[in-house]
């Protein structure tokens, strides 16, 4: 476990309340199952730049530099309708040659990292994302706390963008195994958290 500069600060909040964030979360380290990004499966801790305020997380898998990472995007704290765009932009300030950036959606309430919104970023950039259009398939699933199914990305909850720094540049970052290159995280944050709405409905015909 990496010691966590937040002394004092509480343990169970999330960054993008404006309040203290969240340390030593362990959501990583597993196994990678069906449907799992290389990211899901990597351990990762938090640690703060700023008292209480997380801008950047590091953790076992990341290399210890001062490398750091920050997040923004166009629905921040607010919302945002599936089929429209989101602009996401970063900043990063001593990120190593060769390095990237990769941007993953996450749903708020179960912590769910989907595949990644793009790769091989540069390390200071925007890039405005095409939100998909949920569509409930006629086929049973396992629902989540959302009421979407496991791995869905339903409108009514909330979402965040992860931006997650790395080297090399062409690693892959949703399949691990022989032949792949396997990345080396450097650091990651977090934006705020947006609510995902549903797409107008389509009149009949």
């Amino acid at each position: 476990m990496v010691s966590s500069p937040l002394d004092g600060c509480p343990d169970e909040v999330r960054l993008g309340s404006k309040r203290p964030g969240l340390i030593g979360r362990g959501q990583f380290g597993r196994a990678p199952t069906a449907g799992e990004t290389a990211l899901e499966t990597h351990p990762s801790h938090y640690a703060s730049k700023d008292g209480c305020t997380v801008t950047s997380q590091r953790g076992p898998d990341i290399t210890a530099t001062d490398s750091v990472i920050s997040v923004t995007t166009s629905a921040d704290g607010g919302s945002v309708v599936q089929g429209t765009t989101l602009t996401i932009s970063w900043q990063t300030s001593n990120a190593p040659a060769g390095s990237a950036v990769a941007l993953f959606p996450q749903k708020a309430v179960t912590e769910h990292v989907f595949d990644p919104i793009a790769t091989a970023l540069p390390t200071n950039g925007r890039h405005v994302w095409q939100i998909p259009i949920f569509v409930m398939q006629p086929i049973p699933c396992a629902p989540d706390i959302t009421g979407g199914c496991v791995g869905s990305m339903n409108p009514g909850t909330t979402y965040r963008i992860l931006a997650r720094l790395y080297t090399p540049r062409d690693a892959n970052l949703t399949e691990f195994g022989p032949g792949k290159i396997h990345p080396t995280w450097i650091a990651w944050t977090e934006s705020y958290a947006f609510t995902m709405l549903a797409a107008p409905a389509v009149p009949s015909k």
